[in-house]
């Protein structure tokens, strides 16, 4: 199997991309807040401040808020891939900064959209 894309994703494709990009990092955001939580409630019981506490809540408001404010256009085009390509077995994409590769066999389903498709690893 050989395909290759080149070009600027755009419309359904490019909402599809941050939407994933936006749950990825929410889901990262969850696993280190889920990690912290209790070392942070264990320190502020111990020495019985709550400032360390407050400190918790106020750092997953920050990161939450920075994982939802939208990127700005230079941010966009530099992060979204611009080629797609196959080289034998390896599937590559291409961004300005960012160059990511995978075996085609760690492919689990295609998903197939009006305008485009999406590959589920």
């Amino acid at each position: 199997m050989r395909f290759e894309f080149s070009g600027a994703l755009t419309g359904a494709a490019e909402k599809r991309f941050w939407k994933l990009s936006r749950h990825i990092s929410c889901q990262m955001f969850l696993m280190v807040s889920a990690t912290m939580a209790p070392i942070c409630i264990f320190l502020s019981i111990r020495y019985k401040t709550w400032l360390l506490a407050l400190l918790f809540v106020l750092c997953v408001a920050f990161i939450l808020l920075v994982v939802h404010i939208p990127k700005s256009k230079k941010d966009k085009q530099e992060t979204v891939p611009y080629r797609v390509f196959t080289d034998g077995e390896i599937i590559t994409s291409v961004s300005i900064r960012y160059n990511e590769s995978r075996h085609l066999k760690k492919v689990i389903k295609v998903k197939e959209y009006p305008e485009f498709y999406e590959l589920v690893f």
